[in-house]
């Protein structure tokens, strides 16, 4: 389980190799689907270098990639509308203060 100990969203050009928010070396790809379908990915999910997004996303954003030690949510920039980009810019400077 993820612990949301100091959660933030950033975004990046790329999936880093570490978590930009605490340094952690785990940062896992998130994936979207029914845990049913995702059964022998057990291992990957237990060492970190896959993190259960959900059963699907229907929001038009959503993070790539996660720290498995803090939560943070990891954005890729490229698949960002303008508007999300603003909207987590936005969250980012408010957590900032």
């Amino acid at each position: 389980m993820i612990k949301k100990k100091h959660l933030k969203e950033v975004i990046v050009p790329c999936k880093p190799e570490v978590c930009p928010s605490c340094g952690f070396s785990q940062v896992g790809d998130i994936i979207y689907s029914n845990p049913e379908q995702i059964k022998d990915l057990r291992l990957k999910i237990e060492e970190g270098s896959i993190i259960l997004g959900g059963l699907c996303t229907i929001e038009a954003y959503h993070p790539q990639w996660a720290c498995k030690k803090c939560g943070c949510e990891i954005y890729k920039e490229d698949e960002l509308s303008d508007e999300m980009r603003a909207i987590l810019s936005g969250r980012q400077a408010g957590s900032q203060k």
